[in-house]
């Protein structure tokens, strides 16, 4: 069975936006940081679970986190 991971997307230290997401073997998702934020800031994304953990950053206005 499954487990959903919960992740976070930070500002700096402020919570942008959050959620949770499920992925098989092999799949994929799509994140979207929420529109009205500065697409040059950096945003931090993560995650920790079952599966593993996860922190990335990077800003909007480059190639995909």
């Amino acid at each position: 069975m499954l487990e959903a991971q919960a992740y976070t997307i930070l500002d700096g230290s402020s919570v942008v936006a959050s959620g949770s997401i499920t992925l098989a073997s092999g799949g994929s998702t799509v994140i979207n940081v929420p529109n009205g934020l500065n697409p040059y800031d950096t945003y931090t994304f993560s995650t920790t679970g079952f599966a593993s953990t996860l922190n990335v950053s990077g800003n909007r206005a480059s190639s995909p986190c």
